[in-house]
């Protein structure tokens, strides 16, 4: 039979752990605390940066899964990110028309560049190309800041704009149903390629710079000579 004194131990016992259990306790969240819209590798592959709805974007070591750099100051949620070819640095797109450049060592602001959808790094990290709300697509030198291009020929909102392989070139595309490759020197526009039917969405050269595939809104993705335009 169990003694009066063993049952008086095991009821402060329990109230004693009951007590700390309730105890309120801060807990600092970590990870992203919204819904994660984009997420990609260092060159390396050693870092992963994402971006989220709740206005920042993370950078993540991989063999640990450590959170090495919390990039703040957007003011509403990050659509996507991007590393430079060395690494070095991110650059961040927001909803709030932002596009801003970070070390990726340190995790310093470096760059905000205003009115932008999309944002991408040349293959050899010197230049940044911007697509705009405005209908037009810009080229940065990204060192100064510097706009070295402005890319006009498009009649609607540009989405998205991809350099060539070798740099030479970038292609755009627009809500206007077309996409546009044009000369990163010197800003001309070489070819407009027609077909779609609805707005083109997104726009990239093969990894030998012959082609370009673009999706569209309407159901399709074409598969263009990036040459002749055929």
């Amino acid at each position: 039979m169990i003694s009066l004194r063993v049952l008086f131990i095991c009821f402060f016992s329990f109230c004693s752990v009951f007590s700390k259990a309730q105890q309120p306790q801060l807990m600092l969240p970590i990870g992203h605390t919204s819904v994660i819209n984009s997420a990609t590798f260092s060159p390396d592959g050693k870092k992963i940066v994402t971006a989220s709805n709740d206005n920042t974007a993370k950078l993540w070591d991989v063999a640990s899964g450590k959170l090495l750099k919390d990039l703040t100051g957007h003011t509403v949620l990050v659509k996507s990110v991007a590393f430079s070819s060395d690494g070095k640095k991110i650059v961040t797109i927001s909803g709030d028309n932002t596009a801003k450049v970070w070390d990726a060592e340190s995790g310093k602001l470096l760059k905000n560049l205003v009115g932008v959808n999309s944002a991408t790094f040349s293959p050899d990290g010197k230049k940044i190309v911007t697509t705009s709300g405005d209908k037009t697509a810009k080229i940065w030198d990204e060192a100064s800041g510097k706009l070295l291009q402005d890319l006009s020929g498009h009649t609607e909102i540009v989405w998205s704009a991809a350099f060539s392989p070798d740099g030479k070139k970038i292609v755009t595309a627009s809500y206007d149903r077309t996409v546009k490759i044009w000369d990163v020197v010197s800003g001309k526009l070489l070819k407009d390629l027609a077909g779609h039917t609805f707005a083109v969405n997104s726009a990239i050269f093969s990894p030998d710079g012959k082609k370009i595939v673009a999706i569209s809104g309407d159901n399709t993705a074409k598969l263009w000579d990036g040459e002749s335009g055929k």
